[in-house]
């Protein structure tokens, strides 16, 4: 029966490779986890609601990033110190090779910001007390921001000009089916 310790170990890249690569095997076409054994059997393991992939190691649990892990064991190399692991669809349950890329910790920022605008954060209302003005909402740099503008036709160019720019952000670094 496994003990109460648990090892997280998503903040040391070069011992979480370590240990992975000997206990967790990865299936790059499809993304699946496996775990072997040490009777060398094989079991699938799924990654949590978090995003980590669980297993055991003498009475130890482990807890690994599973975009981290499967794209270390997928392409046989570390990500570097300062960058983050991309699901490029989007889709943080997918963990197939072909669907993770590495990006900078602040590019990958931006991307977060640029998708939670274009999924409805950014918006434009009419002013709570000036019945003349218009209140661009957007967030960016981890700040909920606006411009308040007294023409329509100027709140809608600027609304625009916003949605370009985060579409052209995702448009460069991820891809949609």
């Amino acid at each position: 029966m496994p003990s109460n310790k648990e090892n997280t170990i998503s903040n040391c890249p070069s011992e979480q490779y370590k240990i992975a690569k000997g206990f967790v095997q990865y299936d790059p076409e499809n993304g699946y986890f496996f775990v072997v054994h040490a009777n060398g059997s094989i079991r699938r393991i799924f990654p949590d609601e978090e995003g980590y992939v669980m297993f055991h190691k003498k009475s130890t649990r482990y807890k690994i990033r599973a975009s981290r892990v499967a794209y270390e064991l997928g392409n046989a190399t570390e990500v570097p110190e300062g960058k983050v692991v991309l699901h490029r669809n989007l889709d943080t349950n997918d963990y197939r090779l072909r669907n993770l890329a590495v990006v900078p910790k602040e590019v990958h920022k931006k991307i977060k910001e640029a998708h939670m605008n274009l999924s409805g954060f950014l918006r434009i209302q009419p002013h709570q007390s000036d019945a003349f003005c218009y209140v661009v909402h957007y967030r960016e740099d981890s700040r909920n921001k606006f411009f308040v503008l007294q023409d329509i036709v100027v709140a809608k160019q600027t609304f625009l000009r916003l949605q370009l720019k985060y579409a052209k952000l995702l448009n460069k670094y991820c891809v949609f089916d």
